[in-house]
């Protein structure tokens, strides 16, 4: 069981940050530190993981149904709330890679984080990366809707991957 910070998840968040926080929590081994919204630097990415092994990663984690997406591309997205009023967003991938390049650009500054020579001199010592997760929908529609031509399978979590109830669906 992963650690997480805070111990509970708010009542604020929503369904997705829930289930996520809920298969994190059970699913992830002990050594990992998972953190639900953390402020860093005047950012709050969704989740924050770390792993010694594995490093660090940031989620972005996204509720939106097929319904919701009204047009998609690899900078900003067009997203329906009820059944007029459409606003544009950043693009899920987008704002999960400004968080994390916000997170290492920050950590630079701890010169104990850096490699001091060879070909990754001034680089972070540890691996690190960004996915987003979507809550509300399968590989199938993400095919379907074309999600993965603005967003690769490998930046990429669905529901199927993160609850834990469809396994045996």
């Amino acid at each position: 069981m992963a650690q997480m910070i805070p111990d509970t998840i708010p009542k604020t968040a929503t369904s997705g940050e829930k289930l996520l926080y809920k298969t994190l929590k059970e699913h992830l081994p002990e050594e990992f530190i998972v953190y639900y919204e953390p402020e860093i630097k005047g950012r709050r990415p969704d989740f924050l993981i770390i792993s010694p092994i594995l490093g660090l990663l940031v989620l972005e984690v996204k509720d939106y149904t097929r319904s919701t997406l009204v047009n998609l591309n690899r900078d900003d997205w067009l997203i329906q709330y009820g059944k007029s009023e459409i606003t544009t967003v950043k693009s899920p991938l987008k704002q999960a890679r400004e968080n994390v390049f916000h997170i290492i650009d920050f950590l630079k500054k701890d010169k104990s984080l850096l490699h001091w020579d060879g070909d990754n001199k001034g680089k972070i010592k540890f691996p690190y990366g960004f996915r987003t997760v979507f809550t509300k929908m399968s590989q199938e529609e993400c095919v379907r809707d074309q999600i993965y031509h603005v967003i690769e399978p490998e930046f990429m979590l669905t529901k199927s991957e993160i609850d834990p109830q469809l396994e045996f669906d």
